[in-house]
């Protein structure tokens, strides 16, 4: 079987966006100046991620950074990721730090996709966050996706009546996570190459969707050994 690839994070944004998908504001810092300004150009307060091929669980390995206000706090968030995660796994490459706003609170979900050996590619919708393993709460498409079906899958989640405006809480737009599952269904379609797809959590808000964490997972092209991969900016938006 073809060998499989994690993609970076900017790189897995940029393929969504590259689909039409809305990954909202973000910027690669690659230096603690950088990063400060992305704080000022984004607005406090931001989440700092660190970028890294060698690091797959970015919390445990200290390469996060939570609610980072301004650019003061920004320079020194960049360089305390930077020493834990040499730290805690030493020889890691530091490609740099993901900077996003921090997503407001609201209804967390999940958006995934796999290849079946039998249907193909599946998209996935379920309760986000910690809920993934505890609520079990999913319903599942094959690509694909119709906006029909997309709303059924909606409806299917016992987590629905949340969207709602369930005691109070703002009242989802559906409309904006039908966007993002026929998004990516369309992904899928165009890109054979995608094995695996995790959004999670995706935060529906009042204002929208925030996609937190964006996890690719692709199959090496046949001719990838005789190519050592390029990172440049040119070829990241698509996996050709």
């Amino acid at each position: 079987s073809r060998s499989r690839q994690a993609l970076s994070e900017p790189e897995g944004r940029r393929l969504l966006a590259a689909h039409g998908l809305d990954t909202g504001p973000w910027q690669l810092a690659r230096d603690p100046e950088e990063a400060a300004r992305a704080s000022a150009e984004l607005g406090a307060p931001v989440a700092m991620k660190v970028v890294s091929p060698q690091v797959v669980h970015k919390s445990d390995a200290g390469g996060v950074e939570l609610g980072v206000d301004g650019p003061d706090a920004a320079r020194e968030a960049y360089a305390a990721i930077a020493e834990r995660v040499g730290g805690s796994q030493p020889g890691a490459e530091i490609e740099g730090v993901l900077v996003a706003p921090m997503a407001p609170r609201g209804v967390e979900l999940m958006v995934g996709a796999t290849v079946d050996a039998t249907f193909g590619p599946i998209v996935t919708l379920g309760a986000g966050g910690i809920g993934v393993e505890v609520l079990e709460d999913v319903a599942f498409r094959a690509v694909p996706v119709t906006g029909l079906e997309s709303h059924e899958m909606i409806d299917e989640l016992k987590i629905a009546p949340m969207l709602d405006g369930f005691r109070g809480s703002p009242v989802i737009d559906r409309e904006r996570i039908v966007e993002v599952l026929l998004g990516v269904s369309r992904l899928l379609e165009h890109e054979p190459r995608v094995l695996e797809l995790d959004l999670n959590p995706v935060i529906a808000h009042g204002g929208g969707l925030a996609l937190v964490d964006v996890r690719v997972v692709v199959a090496e092209a046949e001719d990838d050994h005789d190519h050592p991969r390029h990172r440049d900016e040119e070829g990241a938006t698509g996996i050709t």
